[in-house]
């Protein structure tokens, strides 16, 4: 049976001096779809309405073929539409095809010729970063029409937003009402068109909500496979919030409505299929964990150091800001079980410790805290030591079970409560426990299945631990890159079952590259996250962007000094025309900008220019400080801060800051 609330899966554009057209079309015969109303955009004011069911009358060019609306932006000069030109088939799941975009393409909706637009400097940067992100974000969105039987077979949709569990007894309302807020990536992008979907008129309202299509940012991807010639299907959907969305040094710990920078919820899905005497007799089982930063008001200062300085902020509302978040996670998840990776000693232990202060000040029942040094336990490479933290876990892990569906309407197990992982980036060694607890998990899931014998467990089946162990190192991979830039640490242990030197060497690598990414790299990619999320919008900014360190022709010209004498090092040492005195003197100078360059190191650091950081780098009241490196003779970083600790996405959160 059709569903009422499908999204349009093809679209026609229709571009005139006036408008933009979007009209919905038969996949099969490129025809126009009865009945179905257009969506009109108009050029001169950006107001979008419904229109008739046929191609308007005049119009200058024809896009065919269009996959779906991602959403529509403001910039300062224009607003844009941003639309899915291709996409392609990620995966087939309870009889719904899951798409990822190949291309996007953005149009300008203003009149004005594109070399105005252009010619707007600041245009022409949140542009450019707009573009970045959308490129950045081929192949690691995934979105659904909704036009299919879900797993229960009573209801037409898969919400990718949301988990099994959460849908399973969802009502039929469209796809975006029913979204999972926190997942539905393009939210922001979508709010002109949800705002007309709100719209008393039922009419209105249903037609509108067919053009809005959401999607997840994250991972997603199925293996099949057979053990005792039973076939079944498991795999990974990363869903990554957007809130308090970031790279790794610019988006750390909590804000003031409970929001955790890196958050991430992966739900492991495992279904079998049909029995030939019983078609509609299927299994399917979820379970879901989570991973976020430590929820305090913390942060790490790129300064150029390959450690940066470590501070953390014991403001007023730190305890508030802990209970929110927590009240959300009970509220959606059930009883909390708090793992936390971080280092007993060191650098990381303010971290720890501030952490666990906050947990017992909390005092709440149903949070349970579970401490497991992960360096200092799995020392020497023996990271299956591990497996002593699922011992430690593995009454609480029984006790809180797993989603079970088993050919009827209603489940017959739900998960209760979650584990929740962290270490400091929430990625390398929160990786390597996750895929432990989800390999006890599905060994459960399969024996309950009867896949697995009672006492026969994975690793007696090479095959399927070797596409178990890849399915979690791409997941970890997928989400390292989003935050830290590179692929994640560690996984030749999750691929492979065991730590190896390579491996380390691989670490290393991807460390080194971390390190320049995250100091040279990371503000443009911060700042394309707070536009698209709509953590900073144009409309509320106000007045130019702010100079970046790469703007500054004093840096710029310090660089270039920097080049010239490298290269006459270099002529001077290594050639034929050998000059002890000029190495000498070169070197002296090369000696002289680097040290420059490392006491001012913050100033060197490709820093966002959205949001400014400048709350956290002058904060001076109670916490934890490890140093001030990097910040010249001066402690204090000069500019006007707009709330970068309190970075958020809504226009009703931003109110709450502003009063």
């Amino acid at each position: 049976m059709s569903n009422p609330f499908s999204i349009h899966s093809n679209l026609n554009l229709y571009i005139s001096d006036n408008a933009y057209t979007l009209l919905p079309i038969n996949h099969f015969n490129q025809q126009q779809v009865q009945n179905q109303q257009s969506l009109i955009i108009n050029r001169s004011n950006s107001e979008i309405s419904l229109g008739s069911s046929n191609p308007p009358k005049n119009f200058n060019q024809t896009v065919f073929g269009v996959v779906g609306i991602l959403g529509i932006i403001s910039l300062y000069k224009s607003d844009y539409l941003i639309l899915i030109q291709s996409a392609k088939k990620a995966t087939n799941l309870f009889k719904t095809q899951v798409y990822t975009p190949t291309k996007f393409t953005i149009y300008p909706i203003s009149l004005q010729p594109n070399i105005n637009l252009l010619n707007h400097s600041d245009e022409r940067y949140l542009l450019s970063l707009l573009k970045s992100q959308l490129d950045h974000s081929i192949q690691k969105i995934f979105f659904t029409f909704h036009t299919s039987n879900s797993f229960n077979q009573s209801s037409s949709s898969w919400d990718l937003t949301n988990s099994l569990q959460r849908q399973s007894n969802s009502n039929q309302i469209p796809i975006w009402k029913s979204a999972d807020d926190r997942f539905f990536w393009n939210k922001y992008l979508q709010t002109p068109l949800i705002n007309l979907a709100n719209s008393t008129d039922p009419i209105v309202s249903s037609n509108v909500s067919k053009f809005i299509l959401p999607v997840i940012s994250g991972f997603l991807k199925f293996n099949s496979t057979i053990i005792n010639a039973k076939k079944f299907t498991f795999g990974l959907i990363s869903r990554r919030s957007r809130y308090r969305t970031g790279t790794r040094y610019f988006s750390r710990g909590i804000d003031l409505n409970g929001h955790v920078s890196n958050f991430n919820e992966t739900e492991m899905i495992m279904t079998t299929q049909p029995d030939i005497n019983n078609p509609h007799q299927i299994i399917i089982a979820s379970y879901v964990q989570t991973r976020g930063s430590v929820p305090i008001f913390w942060t790490e200062i790129n300064n150029l150091r390959y450690r940066p300085d470590l501070k953390i902020m014991d403001i007023p509302s730190s305890q508030d800001a802990l209970k929110a978040h927590f009240n959300q996670q009970l509220d959606v998840y059930g009883d909390q079980y708090l793992v936390n990776l971080v280092n007993s000693s060191g650098y990381e232990k303010p971290v720890k410790e501030a952490y666990e202060k906050a947990v017992q000040k909390l005092a709440n029942p149903r949070i349970h805290y579970i401490y497991f040094d992960f360096h200092h336990e799995c020392k020497g490479l023996r990271f299956d030591r591990v497996q002593g933290l699922i011992d430690r876990l593995k009454d609480d892990l029984i006790k809180q079970g797993y989603y079970f569906f088993q050919g009827s309407t209603t489940p017959i197990k739900y998960q209760t409560s979650v584990v929740r992982s962290n270490c400091m980036d929430c990625l390398d060694r929160t990786n390597v426990v996750q895929s432990a607890l989800a390999k006890w998990v599905l060994t459960n899931q399969l024996r309950q299945a009867g896949i697995l014998g009672e006492k026969e467990v994975l690793d007696s089946y090479p095959q399927v631990m070797f596409l178990f162990r890849n399915l979690w190192a791409d997941n970890a991979d997928g989400v390292s890159k989003a935050y830290s830039g590179t692929g994640a640490l560690k996984t030749d242990f999750t691929r492979f079952g065991k730590r190896s030197k390579q491996g380390a060497f691989n670490d290393g690598v991807n460390s080194a590259i971390r390190y320049f990414k995250n100091n040279f790299l990371d503000g443009p990619r911060q700042d394309s996250y707070d536009l698209v999320t709509g953590a900073w919008r144009a409309s509320l900014s106000k007045g130019k962007l702010s100079e970046g360190s790469y703007d500054n022709p004093i840096h710029q010209l310090i660089f270039l000094i920097l080049i010239i004498f490298i290269m006459i090092f270099i002529s001077s040492t290594f050639t034929k025309n050998r000059s002890i005195k000029a190495s000498i003197f070169s070197l002296i100078v090369i000696s002289l900008i680097l040290s420059y360059i490392l006491i001012n190191g913050i100033q060197f650091v490709n820093q966002p220019k959205l949001i400014s950081r400048n709350e956290i780098l002058n904060y001076e009241g109670p916490g934890f400080q490890s140093s001030k490196r990097g910040r010249g003779w001066s402690n204090t970083i000069n500019g006007k801060s707009i709330g970068f600790i309190n970075r958020m996405g809504d226009d009703d959160e931003k109110k709450k800051r502003l009063d």
